[in-house]
């Protein structure tokens, strides 16, 4: 499956996903109210869907849309009803999960998210598995080549993230950590702090 991963900011997420918008794709959360979906073309209402602890989002362009996604249901502990956006299911789309700053033991943290798409995807439609269309492998090398221009590349393991300028110069500084959890070592990148495009 291709995927990049990367260590963003949600300055700099909400930075990339501007760039998805400018594209002329839409966002759908993993997440849903009810069982229709929901469409976000702007950072306004993104944001509120971030607020609300949602941090899968699946990426939709009509150049590349080729069925309807599928809706699944589910019951919460509590009772409540939950939707879902069921993977490979209908569209295709590429999955965009969302690494953010957060507070754990009294230091600020930022977590790894990706961007990444399937290589097949069920047709509803065709009733049949299709390989990913060109037009979806193409917007994702656009959106690989606007992630290498605003980050640097780094070592954890033997898997490789793409860090954000910001968020590079705050971990070298020891103003950012990696998650308490992270058991891998990564390797800080060397940046010189860049000036606000």
């Amino acid at each position: 499956m291709p995927q990049t991963d990367v260590l963003f900011s949600r300055t700099e997420h909400e930075e990339l996903v501007g760039f998805v918008f400018a594209q002329g794709a839409w966002l759908v959360p993993s997440r849903l109210a009810t069982p229709r979906v929901t469409q976000i073309i702007d950072i306004a209402s993104y944001r509120t869907h971030v607020d609300r602890a949602e941090k899968l989002f699946h990426i939709q362009h009509k150049s590349f849309e080729r069925a309807p996604l599928e809706i699944r249901h589910t019951h919460s502990p509590e009772g409540g009803d939950i939707f879902y956006v069921a993977q490979r299911k209908g569209g295709p789309t590429l999955d965009l999960l969302g690494p953010y700053d957060f507070e754990e033991g009294g230091m600020a943290r930022v977590a790894g998210g990706f961007i990444s798409h399937y290589p097949t995807f069920w047709n509803p439609r065709t009733q049949s598995n299709e390989p990913a269309p060109v037009e979806q492998k193409a917007f994702y090398r656009t959106l690989l080549k606007h992630i290498k221009a605003s980050a640097v590349r780094t070592k954890a393991g033997k898997r490789s993230y793409w860090v954000g300028h910001s968020t590079a110069v705050r971990l070298r500084d020891g103003l950012l950590a990696l998650p308490e959890s992270w058991s891998i070592p990564m390797e800080i990148p060397q940046i010189k702090e860049r000036k606000p495009r």
